[in-house]
């Protein structure tokens, strides 16, 4: 097919339908909290409240790992359990690394530590077949190339706790897949694995700074040699992403599933902790 053809196509399609997913519809919070969240986003792509208390986040914090759950109901068939568990444990992994340079991360069981708590509340499934077509016409197209539609989406709410149980912090965060920006991949789970990096650096910048209007994050980093720990740490609860998987994920449409082999098995990602929830 020439490539004006799909150009015209492309316009068409860009027309009928939108470059990005709306947010998982109304749902109730996860977050037992009685501070007023304030509206940080609101776009039919994006919504995010939250509550930061500045002065208990003031110094460079101890915190605990993260701990993640999937609330009930929050995917349908399309999505087995395993494949939620892989995008809530990827959310996780990605809120501790980006936490890893500005923080202590421990990881066992202190009364003294900040504690971060994690609900997947809606994963909204991407289109395999849409995904594969957009990966089919991407070898004619040139640039980044996705069509508009068959978009996934993922939504988490999230609270930092102290160590009498007090919420430091409230995040709600949904988001839907954007068509330039996320790449296509063959899963139901493509968009929202890859929206989970995007909670985890969002939510991360508001702990970590609370001068939103400023550029660049104003905290102090800890040293290389506690940065270091932090992410061994991180990657023992967590595991890893295959790099070379990655790498070939920028031209291939790879799932999750292929590269992303989840947490260890000797992880014990609930231990000792309890839910504020």
């Amino acid at each position: 097919m020439p490539t004006y053809v799909l150009r015209a196509l492309l316009i068409v399609l860009a027309i009928l339908t939108s470059g990005c997913a709306s947010v998982p519809g109304a749902r109730e919070s996860r977050v037992d909290s009685s501070h007023e969240l304030v509206t940080v986003a609101s776009e039919r792509h994006r919504r995010i409240e939250q509550y930061i208390d500045v002065a208990a986040l003031a110094q460079t914090p101890q915190m605990a790992l993260p701990q993640v759950r999937i609330d009930g109901g929050a995917h349908g068939e399309q999505i087995s359990s395993a494949q939620a568990q892989l995008v809530a444990n990827n959310a996780a992994r990605a809120l501790c690394r980006e936490l890893s340079g500005y923080t202590v991360l421990k990881a066992g069981d202190d009364g003294a530590l900040l504690d971060p708590q994690l609900v997947v509340s809606a994963i909204m499934p991407t289109s395999g077949a849409v995904s594969g077509a957009s990966s089919v016409l991407g070898f004619f197209v040139p640039g980044p190339f996705r069509l508009p539609a068959g978009l996934g989406g993922l939504a988490i709410d999230a609270q930092l706790l102290d160590s009498t149980g007090e919420t430091v912090a409230v995040m709600r965060w949904a988001r839907g897949a954007n068509a330039v920006t996320n790449n296509a991949k063959i899963s139901s789970i493509g968009d929202a694995w890859q929206l989970a990096n995007s909670f985890g650096r969002e939510f991360a910048r508001a702990l970590l700074d609370n001068d939103l209007q400023t550029a660049g994050l104003q905290r102090a980093k800890v040293s290389a040699e506690t940065t270091k720990a932090n992410r061994a740490l991180c990657a023992a609860r967590f595991g890893t992403v295959n790099l070379a998987g990655r790498g070939a994920s920028i031209f291939l449409p790879l799932a999750p599933e292929a590269i992303d082999p989840g947490p260890p098995a000797t992880a014990n990602p609930t231990a000792a902790r309890q839910w504020g929830y």
